[in-house]
């Protein structure tokens, strides 16, 4: 079987190519959230903060 080697040189390459390129504008934030009762067409949630009542 073949030996892996990754030399850190190639790690730091890696992350500084990576990190060169990052655009925080392109990231998506999801809003997650847990349905803790549901009854009549009404859900409680929590773990949503801009949820509103």
């Amino acid at each position: 079987m073949a030996e892996l080697t990754i030399r850190p040189e190639e790690i730091r390459d890696a992350l500084a190519t990576f990190v060169k390129s990052y655009d925080p504008g392109t990231a998506s934030r999801d809003e997650v959230g847990t349905v803790s009762q549901a009854g009549d067409g009404i859900a409680r949630v929590e773990g949503l903060p801009s949820t509103m009542a």
